[in-house]
């Protein structure tokens, strides 16, 4: 299952409507839905937004995401350990994470 699918079942269970997240995140709707739909692949730090409008952890998304895909258990406990962290230290990880993405995707 891809990541748009999952934070579609996510949100489906917690029965809110695209919109509805959308408002909570502050973010476009249809921006949003691309989202969903595996149009544009969310940056981590997005995905970390989605989870806490969703009201749930990023390890519990990642580790419900497991369940339904076979993903790599050091990368899981790493996302467990980063929640523990200060939320200022969470965003300069979240940052770098998303720095060194945009590098490598534009290679």
């Amino acid at each position: 299952m891809s990541i748009g699918k999952k934070i579609e079942e996510v949100r489906k269970r917690k029965n809110m409507s695209q919109r509805d997240l959308a408002t909570i995140l502050e973010m476009n709707p249809s921006q949003y839905s691309k989202i969903e739909r595996d149009l544009v692949d969310p940056r981590f730090s997005t995905i970390e937004k989605i989870c806490s409008g969703l009201k749930i952890s990023v390890s519990d998304f990642f580790l419900t995401y497991k369940a339904s895909k076979n993903h790599n258990s050091p990368l899981l406990e790493k996302v467990m350990l980063i929640e523990k962290l200060s939320p200022k230290d969470q965003s300069t990880i979240f940052s770098l994470v998303d720095s060194l993405l945009d590098k490598n995707v534009k290679s």
